[in-house]
């Protein structure tokens, strides 16, 4: 088989930008989440009618992301592949929060990568005016769209994570930085000998709270506040 060449690879990185975009407006449109409640296949003009999108321009940016796996094109009926039904916010290892979390906090920032590397300012802080957490914490729906967001991580990558994994000897195990608590959830839900610590800022806390009140772990697990941000 006959390897890329290195202008290929090259050109693929220099627009990995466009695909991160493109992924992010096909989840905020809800088309993968519209597609797996279908069960089959929709038209692009029925997916354009429900996520209220243009038809042409929807088109072209299915077209998009089929040629990178996440969607099937058979003339005008688009199927949903298993990359892009990570997606759907209906998956068990829904990658949406992150998706959409990612492009509206994450991806403007990084166009000041070149200053911090000058002057070892973060590049949030250059661009937001302030670090990225106080900005992040500021606003309610933002402090919710990442705690979201790290649900959604978590979800989707620990997938197997733990299998076959033994924990050390010990009764406390601690999540520093543990959002809303999911991976202390896997770890320790099937042990009832071992209590827990959530450890994170205080506006992801209440989401903590609530994940071990669905678990039936609020006798178990801790939920404490940082007042740092490192």
């Amino acid at each position: 088989m006959t390897s890329p060449r290195p202008t290929d690879v090259m050109m693929q990185m220099m627009g990995g930008f466009q695909v991160s975009q493109a992924v992010y407006v096909v989840a905020k449109l809800d088309v993968p989440t519209m597609l797996d409640e279908a069960g089959g296949p929709l038209t692009v003009s029925e997916l354009a009618h429900e996520s209220g999108a243009q038809i042409q321009p929807l088109r072209r940016l299915l077209r998009t992301l089929a040629s990178v796996g996440l969607f099937t094109l058979d003339g005008d009926r688009v199927t949903l592949e298993p990359i892009g039904a990570t997606l759907s916010r209906n998956a068990g290892d829904s990658l949406y929060g992150a998706a959409v979390m990612w492009m509206e906090t994450h991806y403007a920032s990084f166009s000041d990568l070149l200053h911090t590397l000058r002057t070892g300012e973060p590049a949030a802080t250059h661009h937001l005016g302030k670090p990225f957490f106080d900005w992040v914490n500021e606003n309610p729906d933002r402090s919710q769209q990442f705690s979201d967001a790290m649900a959604s991580f978590t979800s989707g990558l620990r997938t197997g994570m733990f299998d076959h994994y033994q924990l050390p000897d010990g009764e406390l195990i601690a999540d520093i930085g543990g959002a809303d608590g999911s991976v202390l959830v896997e770890l320790i839900k099937n042990l009832p000998d071992r209590r827990g610590i959530v450890f994170d800022l205080p506006p992801v806390l209440p989401a903590a709270r609530s994940t071990m009140s669905d678990q039936g772990l609020n006798g178990r697990v801790q939920i404490t506040r940082s007042t740092s941000h490192c």
